[in-house]
């Protein structure tokens, strides 16, 4: 990633006790939050935002992600994102390893919580009764963040913990129930081909062969599923990459094609039938 994204640490964002809860609009007036959050940049701390309001959007190592109402979104550390300045409903947790981590117990789980093993994860809400516990949490949380006493700091570590562990229920039921769809199994071996193998192998037959499926087969379960086809999705997933690097990386445009597996001229017309520009004019104007 290019050194000229920010990384802040826990002290430019947060108050001292390494935890925050507030609205999306108060958190984007906030004295030292401002003029930082619509920018890229990195955080050493976690962060979890509940989208309220309609046509959310989030940028997430440089892909825009469109978020419904109340998606939660959970973020990893150290990851480059901006926020979007006209999303301002909703609520957001920011909170450090330290704050969290008192006791072997919590370093534990926070090691291990699945839900901070990627990048980021989106959990879609499927019942009534996990949005009112989210409501329940959000509120006992800011009602205990203006007092400084041990005894309440620890409750407010409590109620994170139970927070964290309320999402990654939700998460794994709601891959559960993403899980009865006839075509899920091969989406999930696709993506996870595709995320391996896309810098050389940008053939269909690649990884329908590698699936053990036919081509036909694949086009019918990708087409169904995601609404394009499979070279149109191998496509996408080069044309993101190449969009990432050209942003947030001081790589020249040679490196990057070779990166992606092209050489630079049809790099330059791949990019420029996917975006309508040159990648030069992406990097420098867009």
């Amino acid at each position: 990633m290019s050194d000229k994204i920010p990384r802040y640490k826990v002290k430019s964002l947060l108050r001292s006790r390494e935890f925050e809860i507030t609205s999306l609009q108060d958190f984007y007036f906030a004295k030292k939050a401002k003029e930082k959050l619509f920018k890229p940049h990195r955080v050493s701390f976690y962060t979890l935002i509940w989208f309220k309001g309609e046509n959310n959007f989030f940028y997430v190592n440089g892909e825009k992600l469109r978020m419904d109402k109340d998606n939660l979104l959970i973020l990893n550390k150290d990851v480059v994102h901006r926020f979007y300045k006209e999303t301002t409903e909703g609520e957001i947790i920011l909170f450090s390893n330290g704050f969290f981590t008192n006791t072997q117990e919590k370093t534990d789980f926070i090691n291990s919580y699945p839900l901070f093993k990627n990048a980021y994860s989106v959990i879609k809400p499927h019942s009534e009764n996990f949005l009112s516990l989210l409501e329940i949490y959000f509120s006992f949380m800011t009602e205990k963040i203006d007092n400084n006493k041990n005894r309440e700091l620890s409750v407010l570590r409590n109620l994170l913990h139970n927070l964290l562990m309320l999402t990654e229920r939700e998460f794994k039921c709601q891959r559960k129930i993403f899980g009865k769809s006839l075509f899920s199994g091969y989406i999930v071996q696709f993506k996870s081909l595709l995320n391996e193998h896309y810098k050389t192998q940008k053939q269909v037959h690649f990884y329908a062969n590698a699936m053990k499926i036919t081509e036909r087969k694949l086009s019918t379960i990708v087409s169904k599923t995601l609404g394009i086809s499979p070279k149109e999705y191998i496509n996408e997933k080069v044309f993101r990459e190449a969009k990432r690097l050209l942003k947030y990386s001081t790589l020249d445009e040679k490196e990057i094609a070779n990166i992606i597996g092209f050489d630079l001229t049809y790099f330059v017309k791949f990019f420029k039938k996917h975006n309508g520009t040159t990648p030069s004019y992406f990097r420098n104007h867009l």
